[in-house]
């Protein structure tokens, strides 16, 4: 009896991790669908313009020489929050709630990138996607995923944790600045003739 007592507990105490991480994936699903049908049906005219952005930014791409000047202020304007955000959100008891919100803020965002590539570029949209995304990509999803995965609240190893993630994050903004415009100029220059 007093080994099934013990078993259940463990059991009890496994159940809110798995629920919380569903409920990540519930929100980024549910939103990022939702920005889709909202950017498609009540901003026709947003995702039109942000589309003419994106491809008059896609033209100007000149990947330029390396700057650690102007990395550590692309770092700062563009990064730091993104990042800061979650993992001040992750810190408090109730991230349980506030983390999954920031997921589903995420969700949303991307459907809404995802709409505006698509309809701009149409078939070309796909590699464009990758080719914007990556490698970069990598590295903030796993900075992300082992936050919202591996939560140690209120003591010192939650601060061990965090930077050793934002040396993982650091990472990603740095192929983002330095790999990613030599990428998205090769990906843009192969599939201009279907744009």
């Amino acid at each position: 009896r007093e080994e099934d007592k013990m078993k259940s507990a463990f059991v009890q105490r496994k159940r809110p991790s798995n629920s919380r991480g569903n409920l990540h994936l519930i929100l980024f699903s549910g939103l990022f669908f939702f920005s889709i049908l909202f950017a498609n049906l009540r901003c026709p005219d947003a995702v039109f313009w942000l589309g003419y952005q994106a491809e008059t930014g896609l033209m100007l791409l000149d990947p330029g020489e390396f700057s650690w000047r102007m990395f550590a202020l692309f770092f700062l304007k563009y990064r730091l929050l993104p990042w800061l955000l979650p993992a001040f959100l992750g810190y408090f008891p109730k991230s349980s709630l506030l983390l999954p919100a920031y997921s589903g803020w995420l969700g949303g965002i991307f459907g809404f990138f995802a709409t505006t590539l698509i309809r701009q570029f149409g078939l070309a949209s796909l590699p464009l996607t990758a080719a914007i995304l990556l490698p970069q990509i990598i590295f903030y999803a796993l900075a992300y995923l082992l936050l919202i995965h591996n939560k140690l609240r209120r003591c010192r190893a939650y601060l061990i944790k965090i930077l050793i993630l934002t040396g993982i994050w650091l990472s990603g903004v740095l192929c983002e600045y330095a790999v990613n415009p030599w990428l998205l100029e090769k990906a843009y220059g192969l599939f201009r003739h279907i744009l």
